[in-house]
């Protein structure tokens, strides 16, 4: 839904109100830490906003450990910003060049951040979209938009994520398909990790 002005003989299209405050609410239900120990899966997903203005406005600190000894399995700087054109809340996320430098890292530890530091982790077409649920907000990564070349194995891949977030958990979903759709790895057809907030 967009609203529309009449300005003289221009038309200028805006996002529609109803997407007001949608940022700050994503980011405020972002900002924590979640843990999961199942069985043999064992997780702490920490999600810290960070100011890092040469980066970004709403920018978050991403680390998570796993396995019996929690040790850390991935690092990531998360960007979130108000699309103009359609008013989505999109998130891009960047691998940090020198990740042993920022484990375990504070936010006055990042504030000086630059694009420098890190790369792209995956190209154009695999943002995260966010939308409204009932109890909080998902992002999805399509595997329709999403394709990488496998380091492996050199040939094309597609990638779906999702993330849900509500006052009380994260749920985590990644999966990978080869161009015919058949999934490759990740997380089976129905399932997620589901983490409880513990801050």
């Amino acid at each position: 839904m967009r609203r529309y002005l009449l300005i003289g003989a221009i038309l200028v299209v805006t996002p529609a109100v109803a997407n007001d405050g949608v940022l700050d609410d994503i980011a405020a239900l972002m900002h924590g830490e979640f843990t999961m120990d199942v069985g043999e899966t064992r997780m702490i997903d920490r999600r810290v906003r960070i100011d890092a203005p040469a980066v970004g406005d709403v920018v978050f600190y991403l680390q998570i450990n796993q396995g019996p000894e929690l040790a850390v399995y991935r690092q990531r700087i998360l960007v979130l910003e108000t699309d103009p054109a359609s008013g989505d809340v999109v998130q891009r996320a960047f691998s940090l060049n020198d990740p042993e430098r920022w484990v375990d890292a504070e936010p006055p530890q990042l504030k000086d951040l630059t694009m420098d530091d890190m790369e792209r982790t995956l190209p154009e077409g695999c943002e995260q979209v966010w939308t409204k649920t009932a109890r909080g907000y998902r992002g999805y990564t399509d595997p329709g938009t999403c394709r990488i070349i496998s380091s492996r194995t050199g040939k094309p891949r597609r990638i779906e994520a999702v993330t849900e977030l509500t006052e009380s958990s994260l749920s985590l979903v990644e999966r990978g398909f080869d161009e015919q759709g058949n999934q490759l790895f990740g997380t089976k057809p129905g399932d997620s990790y589901v983490l409880r907030r513990i801050d």
